[in-house]
């Protein structure tokens, strides 16, 4: 018989792959970009697990102002369910919405737009 903590621990995981199967066959599920709302495709480092985040620059981005070329700003901290390690991401938009710089600690990306 498992310990309390190895039940809950298995339960999490079973849960997390469940709903990583489901989403996984979502069509359109790499990269979507409709105005200010995309999704980004990350990777941890340490463990391979991978993470479908929503981005709404209208609720989730910062506006810059005193950056040349900048128009808004994503910091993000992403927190794994397997090895608990902290992805930081930091993305800078142009007015367009293009990407111009971005950074990645801990992590890297799979997104297609996220690596030019």
């Amino acid at each position: 018989m498992l310990p309390c903590r190895d039940l809950r621990r298995a339960r999490e995981v079973a849960v997390f792959e469940f709903f990583r199967r489901w989403f996984a066959g979502w069509p359109g599920s790499r990269t979507f970009t409709s105005g200010s709302q995309s999704f980004l495709d990350l990777e941890c480092d340490r463990c391979g697990e991978q993470f479908h985040l929503y981005i709404d620059r209208a609720t989730q981005c910062l506006q810059v102002f005193d950056e040349p070329g900048v128009a808004w700003r994503l910091e993000r901290e992403v927190v794994g369910a397997r090895c608990r390690s902290i992805i930081q991401v930091r993305i800078d938009f142009a007015p367009g919405g293009e990407i111009v710089q971005r950074q990645i600690t801990h992590g890297r990306f799979l997104s297609p737009s996220a690596e030019g």
